[in-house]
């Protein structure tokens, strides 16, 4: 193998991949809230992971080739992206559930704020229900095990890519690839044997993060001409279009199942690299890249909304379903906007943006506060003493 080309590790923003987290979090938005017209929409999480990998791994090698990488620079940058957004949704759904949930449910939930606050919500869900089954309308942090997954690959990822570009920089890619191939065959086979384990587990998603960091690392390195780099934009979008609406939870998955979205998500980077393409254009256009830029903010609001009015009709009584989902829809751009503007951009670019120590601080004393009150709210029980006894046992 070729050493990875310095010239892989640029990081001008791309508009192209701003609208390829749009195409990523709108069928999954679509699938949460019930619109049976995209069966396939849980498959732009795939998406996400192959986009994070791609980034991440341009961001690592152009710190590490410029002498200035470092694991607190890193997790520095992670947190400032990943935490305050994050933290807002765990409070905000530990209030709603504090005022309508009941004490079992309230349990349940008070777990899962805390695996969420910890970053191993995966192997909580994994272990108290699938995610395709019928309860999981009553977590609202449900959604969080993607989270979980990234956050748990990174804690590996940047010190094998440093060490490996020191160690046998001439075979890193091959070993990248071999990562790959050997996590796709492990969850081909969970997929029928261990589904559950291989839908939320990090050894069973690794390959799709990785999928996307072979690029920088060097893969198809040649540049591509005007032709070529349409087709393969125009075919990883079709790819993308067509898996969201063959695909089913019925089926197995991840496994097999979930390489043509991820090849589709690769397609469109690969393709977009090197100069523009129609379909990069599309994707680039400002509306739709905007959706992209609030991908996150909008992947985080849409499903405790959808729990939330599903069981409490928190944000409209009566109406008929469809005009309940397009309301839930509404709400979650809404809130994600706003959680972009407010939330997000403050603590990465905002004029009081905290220091590395104080967003050290404020991280720790954050976390380990919605730790304290899941652990107190599991620990009094659910509060049994909000309903009275007569409600209890109607409960």
């Amino acid at each position: 193998m070729n050493d990875p080309p310095r010239t892989g590790t640029h990081s001008a923003h791309r508009a192209d991949i701003d609208g390829l987290r749009a195409v990523a979090v709108l069928p999954v938005v679509a699938y949460h809230v019930g619109l049976h017209a995209i069966p396939g929409g849980f498959i732009g999480v795939d998406i996400f992971f192959v986009i994070s990998g791609f980034l991440i791994t341009q961001v690592l090698l152009q710190d590490i080739h410029g002498d200035r990488f470092s694991l607190v620079r890193f997790y520095e940058r992670r947190i400032r992206r990943i935490l305050p957004a994050l933290l807002a949704i765990l409070l905000v759904t530990f209030v709603v559930c504090a005022r309508y949930s009941l004490p079992r449910e309230f349990i349940d939930y008070s777990k899962s704020l805390i695996a969420a606050a910890a970053s191993v919500s995966n192997i909580y869900f994994w272990q108290s229900g699938g995610y395709f089954a019928a309860p999981a309308l009553t977590k609202p942090l449900l959604h969080t095990w993607s989270l979980a997954v990234e956050e748990q690959f990174y804690i590996f990822w940047p010190l094998m890519l440093w060490f490996g570009l020191r160690l046998f920089r001439r075979h890193l890619l091959g070993f990248t690839i071999a990562i790959i191939v050997l996590s796709l065959a492990v969850s081909a086979v969970g997929a029928f044997t261990h589904p559950e384990a291989t839908f939320y587990l990090v050894h069973t998603r690794a390959w799709e993060l990785l999928l996307g960091a072979v690029l920088p690392l060097g893969a198809f390195a040649r540049p591509i001409g005007a032709v070529g780099r349409n087709a393969l934009a125009v075919a990883g979008l079709a790819i993308i279009v067509v898996s969201v609406l063959l695909i089913t939870s019925d089926m197995p998955f991840p496994g097999l199942l979930a390489l043509p979205p991820c090849v589709g998500a690769f397609l469109i980077i690969l393709g977009g690299r090197d100069g523009e393409t129609y379909a990069g254009r599309l994707l680039a256009w400002k509306p739709i890249a905007f959706i992209g830029i609030i991908s996150y903010s909008l992947y985080l609001w849409h499903w405790p909304l959808t729990v939330f009015q599903r069981n409490y009709a928190l944000l409209m009584t009566g109406g008929s379903d469809r005009t309940q989902k397009l309301v839930i829809i509404a709400w979650s751009l809404a809130l994600a906007a706003l959680s972009w503007r407010f939330i997000e951009q403050p603590f990465r670019t905002g004029s009081w943006r905290p220091s590395r120590p104080a967003l050290f601080r404020y991280a720790a004393a954050a976390t380990s506060l919605v730790i304290a009150l899941g652990a107190i709210a599991w620990g009094a029980g659910g509060f049994p003493s909000r309903y009275s006894s007569q409600q209890l046992q109607i409960a």
